[in-house]
């Protein structure tokens, strides 16, 4: 599987060199971080839910278990 043009492992070691690099931030950015990600996702709201109902129609055509789409 890969994400993108990544493999999981290289995913995997991005995301293990963001933790450290965001471990060493003060507590406000970090905060602001999070905040401007929250407002990101609630902006995109609409577009992730329609990508979910996409790949929940894709499983169901492929024969995903209603447990596996759950």
């Amino acid at each position: 599987m890969t994400t993108g043009s990544r493999s999981v492992t290289e995913a995997c070691r991005a995301a293990r060199d963001a933790f450290h690099f965001l471990s060493s931030l003060d507590t406000e950015v970090k905060d602001a971080c999070l905040e401007d990600l929250a407002a990101r996702i609630e902006a995109a709201k609409d577009q992730i839910l329609a990508a979910n109902a996409d790949d929940l129609d894709a499983g169901r055509e492929e024969g995903l278990s209603e447990a596996l789409l759950d």
